[in-house]
């Protein structure tokens, strides 16, 4: 199993909107990264992402783009401060490729309770737009980082 784990595009300001919805530049990044991914042949059968805006537009893009016809639904447990456990259990159980769109300090932490199974400081940092890919052992019962794409790097 791929965990596909996505923070949220760069967000407009709550001075703009208070919702903080995707910014252009957002909008592009996450396309552009979700665009390569494409590319190189990666697939998703479910896109899951937190309540608020910015991570459903994120999660929506992922979903037309690398997902076809995928399940795509909002999650509890994804906010930015919530704990990454409850994540980490539906992940842990589950057997379909699965993309994350969710936020820091939430997904450094989710990142390190299943690579080391210690959540108390986040392993990685992500800047927006960028996917980190988890793979499951063969065993299934730990994670490593198989690969990360940043925004940046694609130009």
């Amino acid at each position: 199993m791929r965990l596909y784990i996505a923070r949220h595009g760069q967000a407009v300001s709550k001075s703009e909107h208070p919702d903080r919805p995707l910014s252009d530049e957002g909008t592009t990044e996450v396309n552009r990264v979700a665009s390569f991914l494409a590319r190189a042949g990666i697939r998703t059968s479910r896109v899951i992402h937190s309540e608020k805006v910015r991570a459903a537009q994120t999660g929506a893009i992922y979903a037309n783009v690398i997902g076809g016809r995928c399940l795509i639904e909002e999650v509890p447990g994804l906010n930015p401060n919530d704990d990454p456990q409850q994540i980490a259990d539906l992940m842990n159980s589950s057997h379909a490729d699965t993309l994350i769109a969710g936020h820091l300090p939430h997904l450094g932490r989710l990142i390190s309770l299943l690579v080391s199974g210690n959540d108390d400081g986040a392993m990685i940092s992500l800047s927006t737009g960028t996917v980190v890919c988890l793979e499951r052992n063969q065993i299934g019962d730990s994670w490593y980082m198989a690969w990360m794409i940043d925004p940046a790097l694609l130009g």
